[in-house]
């Protein structure tokens, strides 16, 4: 149950973040009564949590002890693998005009990519 209140806080919160930050985005679906019924459901999802805390002391502190590992397992082992195995956007460039692909050609590409994604979500 704490995984659940985590990950619907978190969502909750995300949701808030983007409405915000990309307010003009076109979205999939409506929420009702936008941002009062967000607000809310965040409020009781806290509430919820700090409850289950307090009835649950040693079951939180091993939920919580385990959250703060795989974050440090993520954080030092996975990250820094990830970051090395990306190539940068001039990398990219530099290979497909080895092979023959020029930039211009490169960003049509993208772009054509881009509208046909767009087109299969209408």
């Amino acid at each position: 149950m704490f995984g659940a209140l985590t990950l619907y806080i978190i969502s909750t919160i995300a949701l808030l973040a983007l409405r915000k930050k990309e307010p003009l985005l076109e979205r999939p679906f409506r929420v009702p009564f936008y941002p009062v019924f967000p607000i809310v459901a965040l409020i009781i999802g806290c509430v919820s949590l700090i409850a289950m805390i307090t009835l649950n002391i040693k079951l939180s502190i091993i939920y919580f002890g385990i959250l703060c590992l795989t974050y440090i397992w993520f954080h030092f082992f996975v990250k820094p693998l990830q970051h090395a195995k990306q190539p940068s956007t001039n990398d990219i460039l530099q290979q497909l005009s080895d092979n023959g692909v020029t930039k211009i050609s490169w960003q049509l590409l993208i772009s054509m990519a881009y509208c046909a994604e767009s087109d299969q979500h209408r």
